[in-house]
């Protein structure tokens, strides 16, 4: 993988982006007791039920919300073009998603309009939820799980999907493909704050991408290689 060099502030005056505010509703169980959710088991295990139970998912609903602040975020601060589409006849979409999922209701690509940043795209489904397409191979979904055992909230799934999304913009982005023998695909996040100042780092080893068509993966291959300095930060507005 490659090193990051931190990205330079934010021009002044350029937009910055802020989180729109989360709704507050309290959900509760059969007993009537409020569900904690976010603190659910303490530093206890979860309930062996609870992994395949998925209680109130409409708490998920601001995740819609969030992401369409950081659209509009990204079409107001760098220069790219946002395009929105609904799903064909078949549910589909054109180009397809790298993993088509059930119950996607819209979609929406970001593409910067220099060819060495990666785009973005979000696809919205009625979970609620959404999946977060960064570069050519990776798909990154929230709420990640969505179980109650997983006891996410849409709070702290609003912070990953922000945290992969403006570190993509901020050039804090990697991938790599195809690796080893088996052809495996692998990512790298590096994230910062406005100022400059790395704030976090995560990757992850997807394996072989079996079930991504041949020509698409070549194409992806393609164009990794091609880049000369890994995947760069977006070009801003003005």
């Amino acid at each position: 993988m490659r090193a990051w060099p931190a990205p330079a502030p934010a021009p002044s005056g350029a937009p910055t982006y802020t989180r729109p505010e989360l709704s507050a509703a309290e959900y509760c169980g059969d007993d009537g007791q409020r569900i904690p959710y976010g603190e659910r088991w303490g530093a206890g295990s979860p309930d062996p039920d609870s992994y395949s139970t998925v209680s109130h998912p409409e708490r998920f609903a601001g995740l819609h919300t969030v992401a369409e602040a950081l659209i509009d975020h990204l079409e107001r601060a760098f220069a790219v073009t946002v395009r929105r589409e609904q799903p064909g006849p078949d549910g589909g979409f054109d180009p397809p998603l790298l993993h088509p999922q059930d119950g996607v209701t819209a979609l929406v690509r970001v593409i910067p309009e220099h060819p060495d940043a990666a785009p973005l795209s979000f696809a919205f489904t009625n979970f609620p939820g959404v999946f977060v397409e960064a570069g050519l191979l990776h798909t990154f979904p929230y709420p990640i799980c969505g179980c109650d055992a997983c006891d996410e909230t849409a709070e702290n799934q609003a912070a990953e999907v922000e945290e992969l999304v403006l570190g993509v913009a901020g050039g804090g982005y990697a991938e790599e493909f195809p690796l080893g023998s088996a052809g495996e695909t692998l990512y790298s996040l590096v994230s910062f704050d406005e100022g400059g100042t790395q704030t976090g780092w995560r990757s992850g080893n997807g394996g072989a991408p079996t079930t991504i068509p041949e020509e698409r993966l070549d194409a992806a291959a393609a164009t990794l290689a091609a880049l000369p300095r890994g995947w760069q930060a977006w070009p801003r507005r003005g």
